[in-house]
């Protein structure tokens, strides 16, 4: 995503994928410039909302 000089945003497309190479052509009068990279897993575990923590799934 890149920000040119006049406050406009600029999109590239989106990749998928464990594996591939992604390009994008920065527009001219870019100001900022970002990557951005989102990591999801493949399975996702639904869990009813019932304000009990004892059932709901533990992270470190």
């Amino acid at each position: 995503m890149a920000i040119t000089k006049d406050g406009k945003s600029h999109y590239g497309e989106m990749h998928t994928g464990k594996k591939g190479t992604a390009t994008y052509e920065v527009p001219a009068n870019t100001e900022r410039l970002y990557l951005c990279v989102l990591a999801a897993p493949d399975k996702y575990n639904r869990n009813a909302w019932d304000d009990d923590e004892t059932n709901d799934e533990q992270w470190p």
